[in-house]
């Protein structure tokens, strides 16, 4: 049965890789899914060098929230605090996004989207399978929420070209 991404009032993203560079690489990954879940606060957590870090997005800027040093135990707690409905794991192509959904699966985050070539078993709720490399990195973002059904033919046609990358 698909997930009703338009009752998910909670998400967390999870990069696999800095602040900032997931404010370069994810533009228009977060323009698409504000469009298509404006009823959502949206959430990013990143891997910095020593910590994690959690991020509100809000339009298009990001608000820090928290901190946690790379303690599985203390994130979990964080992310229990906040009530995720849903997990989505932005890795680059080829990385396994299995060790942050595992850590998501102990949140009691009950949907958790991401891709992989790999088997593992319930950790991610919703496993995709992956573009054939190389593709560049939007375009494999974009194929994970696309399989997800976040976007839909349905959805009404983008005014600016970067929506349009959406549908």
């Amino acid at each position: 049965m698909p997930l009703d991404w338009q009752s998910i009032q909670r998400l967390l993203l999870v990069w696999s890789g800095d602040h900032d560079s997931a404010k370069t690489q994810l533009e228009t990954v977060y323009a698409c899914l504000t469009q298509a879940l404006p009823q959502a606060n949206i959430w990013l957590l990143t891997e910095e060098s020593t910590e994690y870090q959690l991020h509100h997005i809000l339009a298009t800027k990001s608000v820090f929230e928290a901190s946690c040093e790379a303690d599985f135990e203390k994130l979990i707690g964080v992310l229990q605090a906040r009530s995720f409905e849903a997990a989505i794991f932005l890795t680059q192509p080829g990385q396994s996004p299995y060790q942050l959904a595992y850590l998501c699966y102990l949140a009691s985050i009950p949907h958790r989207i991401g891709q992989s070539v790999e088997f593992g078993g319930g950790v991610l709720s919703w496993p995709i399978e992956p573009l054939p490399d190389p593709v560049p990195l939007t375009e494999y973002q974009l194929h994970l929420l696309k399989m997800a059904g976040i976007f839909s033919r349905n959805m009404n046609q983008p005014t600016d070209s970067i929506h349009s990358l959406c549908i």
